[in-house]
């Protein structure tokens, strides 16, 4: 992962950042590790050198293979660097944007996205149907073959990254919105659910 930093627009970012005059003197390649490259940034603040540290965290595993892992990461140590004791201090959180710029996310108090609207239900209420009735229809299997084949064709690409799909696997059990999230949501589960045990729950 090849980072460019535009030093005239990371100038700019860093002055709404430090809200103090200074010249931003060279910005170089501290050192690389498995989890990802620092960078160092030099200043001159009146008269006086000054040393900041740009930290990004590498794609390659770790469960850092997407942008979203590693913002989340970032994010998270930037809301609590400040909070401990004696811990350096985070003077921001950001993003690198494809022009080399740098923009703050630190004022961000929630995330959100803005998509199309497409009328419909969730597939939830068709399987609540199923249940309530006992029974599935012929509307009911036509929609499974559909969702089926659906599956089918956006896992038929694969990329040869096997630490990858074990982190997958890996996230498909352990994750809180995954099944052991699911589970975590069950109350009095030896006495409400009938497709499975303690037992069973205590093996996996």
């Amino acid at each position: 992962m090849k980072l460019i930093i535009d030093e005239a627009k990371a100038s700019n970012y860093l002055s709404k950042i430090l809200q103090q005059n200074f010249q931003l003197k060279s910005i170089k390649q501290l050192g690389a590790g498995i989890l990802g490259i620092a960078y160092r940034l030099e200043l001159e603040v009146e008269g006086e050198k000054r040393l900041l540290v740009l930290k990004t965290l590498s794609s390659k595993g770790f469960g850092q293979d997407f942008s979203a892992d590693r913002a989340n990461r970032l994010i998270y140590a930037h809301s609590v660097y400040n909070k401990l004791l004696n811990h350096v201090k985070s003077y921001d959180v950001g993003a690198i944007l494809n022009d080399g710029s740098l923009t703050s996310l630190s004022e961000a108090d929630e995330f959100f996205l803005i998509m199309d609207f497409i009328d419909g239900q969730s597939y939830a209420e068709d399987l609540e149907r199923i249940k309530e009735r006992g029974t599935s229809t012929v509307l009911d299997i036509e929609r499974v073959k559909i969702l089926a084949e659906y599956e089918a064709k956006i896992h038929s690409s694969r990329i040869d990254n096997p630490p990858l799909y074990i982190r997958r696997i890996r996230d498909l059990i352990g994750r809180g919105d995954c099944i052991m999230g699911i589970i975590d949501t069950y109350k009095n589960c030896e006495k409400t659910l009938n497709f499975t045990s303690v037992k069973e729950f205590k093996s996996i």
